[in-house]
C-alpha cells in the first residue's frame, strides 16, 4: 500500500503464476508497474488496462498475475476497486463479514485487449477490507483437506466481526494453523 495525493491510499495484492526466481522477479516488475500507473492515471480501470497492456508486451515467459487494486478516498468515505482475476476480498462492516461484490476480470498479462471494470463502495470508520490470496483458501491440513472459502467466512463472521485488523489477521492465521 502507498499514499497518493489528496489523502488517498492505494493498496493492491497479487499472485503470480509460476514459482521460483523468475516468478519473483516478474512480480517485482508488476508491482513497480502497478504503483507507477496507479499514481499517474486517476481512473483505476484505465490504470489497470495500461498495466495489463505493458505486462503483455514485456512478458516472453507468458506469466500472468491475478490482482486486486483499491483506492480509499478519505474525503468521500468511499473506495474504488478493480479485480483482475483475484480472490474476492471480504468486507467486515457492522459486525458482519461479506464477500465484496465484483466481477473477477481477466488476470493481468493474459490478453492485451482485456478491459477492467471499476466498482465503488462506501467505507465507514471501523470497516475492514480483508485481502488474501488462494494460499489462504487452498491451505491443506494433515488429511489433505482444503481450508476453503466457507471456513474463512465462518472465522471472519464468528471470531473477527468485532476485531481490529491486527486481531483479524492473527485469528485467521491461528485457524489456518
Amino acid at each position: 500500500s502507498f499514499r497518493m495525493e489528496n489523502g488517498k491510499i492505494c493498496a493492491f495484492i497479487g499472485d503470480v503464476s509460476g514459482k521460483g526466481i523468475a516468478a519473483a522477479l516478474f512480480m517485482v516488475f508488476v508491482r513497480t508497474l502497478m504503483r507507477e500507473k496507479l499514481m499517474d492515471i486517476p481512473d483505476l480501470a484505465n490504470a489497470m488496462n495500461e498495466v495489463n497492456r505493458e505486462i503483455c508486451n514485456a512478458n516472453p515467459e507468458g506469466m500472468f498475475v491475478t490482482a486486486f487494486a483499491v483506492v480509499f478516498e478519505s474525503d468521500s468515505g468511499k473506495f474504488r476497486y478493480v479485480n483482475a482475476g483475484h480472490n474476492k476480498p471480504v468486507v467486515i462492516h457492522d459486525g458482519k463479514a461479506e464477500i465484496l461484490d465484483c466481477s473477477a476480470c481477466m488476470a493481468l498479462g493474459v490478453f492485451d485487449d482485456s478491459e477492467y471494470e471499476q466498482y465503488e463502495r462506501e467505507f465507514c470508520s471501523g470497516d475492514i477490507l480483508y485481502l488474501y490470496t488462494d494460499g489462504v483458501t487452498e491451505a491443506v491440513d494433515k488429511d489433505n483437506q482444503l481450508y476453503k472459502m466457507d471456513r474463512l467466512d465462518n472465522v471472519l463472521n464468528q471470531k473477527c466481526c468485532e476485531c481490529n485488523p491486527e486481531e483479524t489477521l492473527k485469528l485467521v492465521k491461528e485457524d489456518i494453523d
